[in-house]
């Protein structure tokens, strides 16, 4: 969802997005919901899902750009926006976006499984079981969702890792 090219684009959302890329790497989403109008990637079906991390992001920036999905165009990111409107400064949004990172960094290597992150956090908060508790873990994820506040609202439930029963 990111790119050089970003809604708003100019040297700011350049800079910013280009730097962070969290909206495509399955930091902030599972996966990306492909509407029957979307042009529909090599090996992915109408109606379906675009996993996260997206695989056509590579290098910083969206290598299908130009025929992205609708919730790719759709999505404004927090951050971004913040600094727009003038609210907080570029090293704010770069502070911000450096901060996310170094959490995440700490969380993917703590975290069983692969893929997004964002799940994977889901994942084990849902299944305590199975997982040994880790109160650390528990606090990185505690902050790591109030974080991704600042990049996006919370309103789109994760992927259910098992059904209700």
């Amino acid at each position: 969802m990111s790119t050089g090219a970003a809604s708003g684009a100019g040297p700011l959302a350049e800079t910013l997005c280009l730097s962070c890329g969290l909206c495509c790497d399955g930091s902030l989403f599972w996966a990306v919901e492909l509407g029957s109008v979307d042009a529909v990637p090599d090996g992915l079906e109408a109606g379906g899902r675009l996993p996260q991390p997206c695989a056509f992001h590579t290098a910083g920036a969206c290598g299908i750009y130009a025929t992205r999905p609708g919730q790719c165009r759709a999505f404004v990111c927090g951050v971004l926006q913040t600094v727009q409107d003038g609210a907080r400064d570029r090293a704010w949004g770069l502070a911000r976006i450096e901060a996310m990172r170094h959490l995440l960094a700490g969380l993917d290597d703590a975290l069983p499984g692969q893929g997004a992150l964002y799940g994977r956090a889901v994942a084990y908060l849902e299944d305590a079981e199975a997982e040994p508790i880790d109160d650390r873990i528990r606090a990185r994820i505690a902050v790591y969702r109030e974080m991704i506040g600042d990049f996006r609202p919370l309103s789109d439930p994760p992927e259910p890792t098992r059904t209700p029963g």
